[in-house]
């Protein structure tokens, strides 16, 4: 065991791409003092999920989702967050290839499929059929399913998670399969137990190899791991006779039920899309008794104008698309309260439902009609409170190339982008993010337009006050590139101080030194002007004679 009282941040880099590592890191940095960057970090949708639901907590995480994620350490975490965790993608795939494995057919609902795209495509490559719905897939098979070769890899390759249960479906392939386990070095465990009802399957190291066989049979048999338990299970259901599984707790630490979910005899109500055939056959759909039971409900909210929640399931161009209840509907990007780059799949919107045709199959939300019935109100309170000089509290909603717009409480004022820092900041993104809190001061206030702008820089001290006191007329200080434009380049003398130096002054310092300027070059100039109230000051790279100063 090991004890410290304080964290401090580092730059860690993971030889071997880990999710608990990753996510263990993550947990160990948000209350860190400093910065710690992530690198060949685990990119699962699990991590982007926990970097997200720590972000709702006060987290500043960045970068989830790729091979480098950065973790700016924070005070501390608030507890008022409400957060609903991503569909597993390890146990949709599992039902996946259970179907696949007895030739069945299933809707896996409430799935992000972008998530399966690595298990689809082995899945169709040995002979299923799997069609993509966005918020649910359906796959089936009616057929031995055909060999294959797998090599299990980091997200978005395919997960050494589902390698089990797809060895399940190779063991009763057409012909000789292999996988090669590249993550996992105690993953094959499993296969003794299938060798017990029938497979031909053996192991050596990182690889198995696979000769199909036309039948498992029940037998006893030990789960050594969750994942080796949920192959079990699969091949219990696709076996003749009886399948006895032990050490069931391997299973139930990760899927809930999952006896319930594969016991046959449920009851339910089901729609006769087609009669009796002359085999004495029903086909019958439960599928379009929950979408009307659902419409239903739908009508009673919109009837009532109650405020629904729903689940964002893909981002198109025009908008987004939300399931609600089992029922895709579309949020025109008008009626988004943020940026549609700003949302992201799987995340939970409030809603007030615009259109509800069954008839069209037309369903049409408003995430902004949520708020919009109570700021007017929330509006005129604000305004009647607010003015110039006033530090606020508010909220990063939206950032834009020219500023951030900030929610005060029912009203978004504009934290213009010169008003963000004393220092050149060439983009919000670069000190803010959707969902910070903040504190500002208001500047200006626009009663007839009702508009609001904002300050983050004021309430940092003015960097010019110090300057007038460290810099004068005819100083020697050496500056920093931060831009360079047509008539010159922008020079910091002092941290949070910039001044021009003119286009032909950046010319003779090339050709003196022989190099070109580069925006981070430092440059050594001389002060010529220097007035600290009207914040400027006059640069050249030629030192002047006193004479020349004075006048």
């Amino acid at each position: 065991s090991a004890k410290v009282k304080k964290l401090t941040g580092t730059s860690i880099y993971m030889d071997i791409v880990s999710v608990g590592a990753t996510i263990n890191v993550m947990l160990a940095s948000v209350l860190a003092k400093g910065t710690t960057i992530i690198d060949n970090a685990a990119k699962e949708p699990h991590i982007v999920d926990v970097a997200n639901f720590l972000n709702t907590m006060g987290a500043d995480i960045r970068g989830a989702g790729t091979d480098v994620i950065k973790i700016n350490g924070v005070e501390k975490l608030h507890g008022n967050a409400t957060y609903s965790v991503v569909p597993d993608q390890i146990e949709a795939g599992t039902f996946m290839l259970a179907a696949v494995a007895t030739k069945g057919d299933l809707v896996i609902k409430n799935c992000i499929t972008k998530h399966l795209e690595s298990i689809t495509a082995k899945i169709i490559e040995v002979g299923g059929n799997v069609e993509d719905n966005i918020d649910s897939i359906h796959v089936w098979c009616n057929k031995r399913p055909s060999k294959a070769t797998i090599k299990t890899l980091p997200y978005p390759g395919f997960p050494t998670d589902l390698q089990p249960q797809m060895g399940v479906v190779l063991s009763l392939a057409n012909g000789n399969s292999m996988i090669h386990e590249s993550i996992w070095d105690s993953r094959f465990q499993y296969t003794d137990e299938l060798n017990k009802m029938g497979a031909k399957i053996t192991a050596q190291g990182k690889s198995a190899f696979f000769e199909g066989v036309k039948k498992l049979s029940g037998a006893p048999v030990y789960s050594s791991d969750l994942r080796a338990g949920a192959a079990l299970v699969i091949a219990g259901t696709a076996a003749e006779g009886i399948t006895e599984i032990y050490n069931l707790e391997h299973i139930d630490r990760g899927y809930e039920n999952i006896e319930e979910k594969f016991q046959k005899g449920q009851e339910g109500e089901f729609l006769i899309i087609r009669e009796e055939d002359e085999d004495g056959k029903f086909l019958l759909s439960k599928k379009k008794v929950d979408f009307a039971y659902a419409w239903k409900e739908l009508e009673k909210a919109k009837a009532a104008d109650e405020t629904i929640l729903g689940t964002v399931i893909n981002v198109v161009k025009g908008g987004i698309l939300v399931e609600v209840s089992g029922v895709r509907g579309f949020i025109p990007s008008s009626q988004l309260r943020a940026r549609e780059s700003e949302v992201e799949v799987g995340s939970k919107l409030e809603l007030k439902i615009l259109t509800l045709d069954v008839q069209q199959n037309n369903f049409i939300l408003s995430n902004k009609k949520v708020y919009e019935d109570t700021a007017e109100e929330a509006r005129k309170n604000i305004f009647s409170q607010i003015e110039a000089g006033q530090v606020v509290k508010g909220e990063v909603v939206r950032i834009t190339d020219f500023g951030a717009f900030i929610d005060l409480g029912g009203l978004d004022g504009l934290l213009p982008l010169s008003q963000l820092s004393w220092r050149w900041i060439d983009h919000p993104t670069d000190i803010l993010k959707v969902g910070d809190k903040i504190d500002v001061e208001v500047i200006a206030v626009d009663h007839d337009k009702q508009r609001v702008s904002l300050s983050l820089k004021n309430l940092e001290p003015d960097p010019w006050i110090e300057a007038a006191d460290k810099i004068k007329e005819g100083d020697k200080v050496e500056g920093v590139v931060t831009r360079l434009k047509h008539f010159g380049a922008f020079i910091e003398v002092f941290p949070g101080v910039e001044a021009l130096l003119p286009h032909n002054e950046v010319v003779d310092y090339q050709n003196e030194t022989k190099t070109i300027v580069k925006v981070g070059d430092k440059i050594s100039t001389y002060i010529l002007k220097f007035n600290p109230a009207d914040k400027r000051i006059a640069l050249s790279v030629h030192e002047q004679s006193e004479a020349s100063v004075e006048e």
